[in-house]
C-alpha cells in the first residue's frame, strides 16, 4: 500500500492481528517516564534576624480523639489555655467515622512534650503524633 496517498489508505482499512496488538501493548508498558529531576537541598540562613522578615514556627500537629459529640474546637483551646498551655496555633476538627470527636493540634515542637503525657488530658481522650497521609 502505497502511504503518499491519502485515497487509497481511506479505501483499504489497515487491519492488524492479535498478536500484533499484544506487541503493541507490551511495547507501551515498557515506556516509562523519565525520572524527576531531584532538586538541591534547601539552605538556611544565617544571618541577623529583622522586623520585617522573620522564619516561620515549625509546628508540630497532635491527634487528639475519643471525644464527645458536643465537643468544639473553642472547647479544646480552652482547656489547654487552663492548663497552662497560650501557644496552640491552629486546632482542627477531623472528620471521624463514628459518633466521637476528633482533632488535630498544631503548636510549635518546644511545647508538645507539656501535651503529649497521659496526667494532661482526661480519662479515656486518646492522643498521639498527627499521622499525616
Amino acid at each position: 500500500m502505497d502511504r503518499s496517498n491519502p485515497k487509497e489508505e481511506a479505501t483499504h482499512p489497515q487491519t492488524t492481528t492479535a498478536t500484533e496488538d499484544n506487541m503493541r501493548q507490551e511495547n507501551h508498558q515498557r515506556i516509562r517516564a523519565a525520572p524527576k529531576e531531584t532538586y538541591p537541598a534547601p539552605k538556611v540562613g544565617t544571618g541577623p534576624k529583622t522586623n520585617g522578615l522573620k522564619p516561620a514556627i515549625k509546628l508540630k500537629w497532635m491527634f487528639i480523639g475519643r471525644l464527645d459529640d458536643s465537643t468544639t474546637e473553642n472547647d479544646i483551646i480552652e482547656y489547654m489555655k487552663d492548663k497552662g498551655i497560650m501557644t496552640v496555633k491552629a486546632c482542627h476538627e477531623i472528620r471521624t467515622r463514628g459518633r466521637s470527636k476528633a482533632f488535630k493540634i498544631g503548636m510549635p515542637e518546644e511545647e508538645v512534650d507539656k501535651i503529649d503525657t497521659e496526667d494532661f488530658w482526661p480519662e479515656g481522650i486518646t492522643f498521639r503524633p498527627y499521622l499525616f497521609s
